[in-house]
């Protein structure tokens, strides 16, 4: 399975979404379609290299706490926060916070939402 990022517009989203619908319509099987519409405008903020790397990094990973995330990619806190915000804007990743049972310490968690899947990007201009 891949997740396609694909450039678009709303009206880009709707004509995909009028497909699968003909695709009902005809009795078709579907596949499960992984599309994360970006606008093209928007995709150079994506693919920031260090944003490439950090998704590179939780690749495969189940969950990577934050503080742990920041001494591995050699990023400062602000930086990291803001990368991982703007992932967190295309579901790439999910920031939440975890208590631990143990010493009930608040530790934020990162998760990514792609697993060990590939990340395919489609720009069409």
């Amino acid at each position: 399975m891949t997740i396609r990022i694909q450039t678009g517009n709303l009206s880009d989203f709707f004509e995909s979404a009028r497909d699968t619908a003909r695709e009902i319509d005809r009795g078709e099987r579907l596949t499960r379609k992984n599309t994360i519409w970006v606008e093209p405008e928007e995709l150079p903020r994506l693919l920031k290299p260090r944003r490439i790397s950090l998704v590179r990094y939780l690749r495969g990973k189940h969950r990577v706490m934050f503080d742990d995330l920041a001494a591995s990619m050699n990023h400062t806190p602000g930086m990291l926060k803001r990368d991982l915000s703007i992932l967190s804007e295309y579901q790439l990743v999910r920031v939440f916070d975890h208590k631990d049972s143990e010493t009930s310490e608040v530790r934020k968690m990162i998760e990514p939402t792609f697993g060990s899947h590939l990340l395919e990007f489609r720009a069409e201009i």
